[in-house]
């Protein structure tokens, strides 16, 4: 079991560090869209290498999942914002809405969930904010965008990714104090917890095919 965990996170972070390579070499040939992704490749690939070195000292990582939370909200939402630039209300209500987000957020940390503890509201909102955000776009694109052009195609990938890993981990995440507290067993606990890594390895698998159509497809078919 433990040999399987380990497989799949260095797996991940080959592909994180695979598509943030990619995006590092090709930034002045991407999309506005895909450059902002790029951030989002390296604040992922950062705060993973992080928690994993705490983590290997015995060191509480917890309040890095605070931080992660409210800094993957900041960063899909920049990306988002780009993807509907030309949305009336995103321009109208981005930093409102931003700020309202924000201040729910710190508000759990400051007096529900302490910073060293896990942070099971917040993580559940912005994944379902993430979900939401996904279910927009398709219905925006759906029978108005070619999925054949390869712009299109990678956004779509990004999307799914997105859709796939916050779906498929909500339940987890929303009931990740109970995990915590002993009242599953160990085996249970892990078999959810590698789940959750499963769908990460596919999050960043989709990606790193984003970024690679984008590179290599999107950016010479506009050439």
């Amino acid at each position: 079991m433990k040999e399987i965990w380990i497989l799949l996170a260095d797996t991940t972070q080959y592909c994180a560090v695979a598509s943030l390579l990619l995006w590092s070499l090709r930034f002045r040939r991407l999309s506005p869209l895909f450059r902002l992704l790029g951030f989002v490749l390296a604040y992922e690939l950062v705060i993973d290498f992080v928690a994993g070195q705490l983590s290997d000292r015995m060191i509480n990582n917890m309040p890095l999942l605070h931080l992660y939370t409210l800094g993957s909200f900041w960063l899909f939402s920049f990306f988002y914002r780009e993807l509907f630039r030309e949305k009336p209300a995103v321009r109208r209500y981005f930093w409102p809405y931003m700020a309202a987000v924000t201040l729910i957020m710190m508000a759990n940390t400051l007096w529900l969930e302490p910073i060293h503890g896990f942070n099971s509201n917040a993580k559940t909102l912005v994944q379902c904010i993430f979900i939401a955000y996904v279910v927009y776009y398709l219905f925006d694109a759906f029978g108005k965008t070619d999925f054949l052009n390869p712009n299109n195609l990678a956004v779509s990938l990004v999307n799914m990714a997105i859709l796939i890993y916050n779906a498929g981990s909500l339940f987890i995440f929303m009931f990740a104090k109970t995990l915590n507290n002993g009242q599953l067993s160990p085996k249970a606990q892990s078999g959810l917890w590698m789940m959750n890594s499963l769908l990460y390895l596919i999050f960043q698998l989709l990606l790193l095919l984003a970024v690679w159509i984008q590179v290599f497809k999107a950016t010479k078919s506009s050439s």
